[in-house]
């Protein structure tokens, strides 16, 4: 069975990044920890962290990543590195507690741990497989659904779904909370700089958006979708879920191929859509 990966880090992300080791174990061991049952109840920080980087267990992330995702017993994993936040922990529980698990799942996120520079997220082990492209599209259908169903779930002020910092490779910086839809249409407005344009969401509702929906962060299991990697989840107008894609050139395909299963964007979403991908697109250009 192909394990699920965490694939989610940039091309060019550091992958020489200094990790302790357990070096304690035996080479031949048969028996890994991730064979080992984990009571999380008693479990403590360092006992996570040791099992995280000890030599003998399964790493279900790429190699070459420097987020790396380990199996630290038969139902438990977690992904660690230097840009794992606590904001996707809370993210992610937002996500598990509001969406129906008989549309899409999310795996159970547990702890968050910050250790020196690493954050620790620990979460449910999700079984199945990571989807290749192909495959993906072959469920486009089913996709289109799971991504209507988290633009039904509204929030009231626009950012992250549990209310930290945004992250994700639309935004400059990750420092940026708004206060309310006011706030982020200025933001974008500043950066726009388009004669004769304002941005403007009033008729637009704040909705649940994953800003990574790409066959990388999904799991597939007797066709049932767990979606992974919340990091850039947040409450904001749809249009941002399709907008998301002009920042990854790789996935463009896949969103082209995936967009006659979403719901049509309104003429005035549309032309919304175009101005706030300029104002991003000005703040990559211009470093706003």
């Amino acid at each position: 069975m192909v394990q699920p990966r965490d694939l989610t880090c940039a091309p060019n992300a550091e992958i020489t990044m200094s990790q302790p080791r357990d070096l304690t174990c035996a080479p031949n061991s048969e028996i890994t920890m991730s064979q080992q049952p984990l009571d999380l109840t008693r479990a403590s920080d360092a006992e996570i962290i040791m099992r995280c980087h000890s030599c003998r267990q399964p790493l279900l992330s790429d190699p070459s990543c420097s987020t790396k995702v380990i199996q630290i017993s038969p139902d438990i994993v977690v992904k660690f590195g230097r840009f794992v936040k606590r904001g996707e922990f809370l993210n992610q529980k937002v996500a598990f507690q509001r969406l129906n698990p008989s549309i899409v799942r999310v795996p159970v996120p547990h702890r968050f741990i910050q250790h020196e520079s690493i954050g620790y997220l620990v979460m449910d082990f999700a079984e199945g497989e990571v989807p290749s492209v192909e495959e993906a599209l072959a469920i486009a259908p089913q996709l289109g659904r799971i991504l209507s169903h988290l633009h039904e779930i509204h929030g009231e002020t626009p950012g992250s779904l549990g209310g930290d910092t945004v992250q994700g490779v639309i935004w400059p910086d990750d420092d940026l909370i708004f206060e309310d839809r006011e706030r982020l249409e200025e933001w974008l407005n500043i950066r726009l700089r388009r004669p004769g344009h304002r941005i403007s969401f009033k008729d637009q509702q704040l909705v649940m958006c994953h800003l990574d929906f790409v066959p990388r962060n999904m799991v597939v299991y007797n066709g049932t979708v767990t979606l992974l990697d919340w990091s850039s989840a947040g409450y904001f107008p749809c249009i941002f879920d399709y907008i998301a894609y002009s920042f990854s050139p790789f996935d463009a395909g896949f969103f082209k191929y995936l967009r006659p299963h979403l719901q049509r964007l309104t003429d005035q979403e549309d032309k919304t859509s175009k101005d706030v991908l300029r104002a991003l697109e000005n703040c990559q250009i211009y470093f706003l």
